[in-house]
């Protein structure tokens, strides 16, 4: 039995340049591709002060993005707000096919700039399977706060390993390639892409990609397939590309 994951920057649901709102787009690749969970970033929990259009013709409220993109595909949701505002707020969502069984959102923050998260969820895949984690998060533009970051995540991922399978997802802005080495001593977890293919992936940005910021680092699953989706459609949708993985259940 596969199983299928999905990781995207969706840059808040605004094309490569901000200047079209493509959300009906995004939701629409994101089914084609069919994922079991999908880990967003820069998802809008609430937005209620604008109205963005697609065309002349036709507006879109910004409010839920988490309800629009997980209604008739995902039946179990969780958002995490990170950045507040006087008309919102925006952060990261996990969407799953599968039941949710405990999940938690941790300040990541280290300034008044920058405000992250890691999201968290124990999910039931199977009856007959143990639960797996799943985390999801964004980190900093700074490697000085990433290194910080990273301690949260590791004494979170400590908390909550089982032994049972670990996936760590998302935009770790991780261009020059130092979080693996400090995660896989204090943790025991593998990049995946960097697993499999003897190099490192790139996402951002995403007409051209030549930095890798996005990441899937899992522990104690039996990974399959990874990969960035990096055909022209994927290109002209949001900043980033997302980040693919299929792992086995036995």
């Amino acid at each position: 039995m596969i199983k299928k994951v999905l990781s995207y920057n969706i840059h808040k649901g605004f094309c490569i340049r901000g200047r079209n709102y493509i959300l009906d787009e995004i939701k629409e690749s994101i089914k084609l591709q069919n994922p079991d969970f999908v880990l967003l970033q820069e998802v809008v929990g609430l937005h209620t002060h604008y109205k963005f259009t697609n065309s002349v013709s036709h507006k879109v409220d910004y409010v839920d993005q988490v309800a629009f993109l997980s209604d008739g595909l995902f039946p179990h949701a969780i958002y995490g707000g990170n950045k507040f505002h006087s008309f919102g707020h925006h952060g990261n969502a996990i969407l799953s096919k599968y039941p949710i069984l405990d999940w938690g959102n941790i300040d990541l923050s280290t300034n008044p700039f920058e405000n992250r998260g890691l999201l968290w969820a124990k999910i039931q895949i199977d009856e007959f399977y143990p639960p797996i984690t799943v985390l999801n998060t964004h980190l900093n533009l700074f490697e000085k706060s990433r290194k910080k970051q990273a301690g949260q995540i590791v004494e979170t991922l400590k908390k909550l390993d089982s032994g049972d399978g670990i996936i760590l997802a998302g935009d770790f802005n991780d261009w020059r390639n130092k979080m693996l080495s400090y995660l896989s001593e204090e943790i025991k977890i593998d990049d995946a892409y960097y697993k499999f293919h003897k190099k490192y992936n790139y996402t951002f940005p995403s007409f051209s990609p030549r930095l890798s910021l996005d990441r899937i680092y899992y522990k104690d699953l039996n990974i399959v397939k990874v990969e960035s989706l990096d055909d022209g459609h994927w290109r002209s949708l949001s900043d980033h590309l997302p980040m693919y993985l299929e792992f086995q259940v036995v």
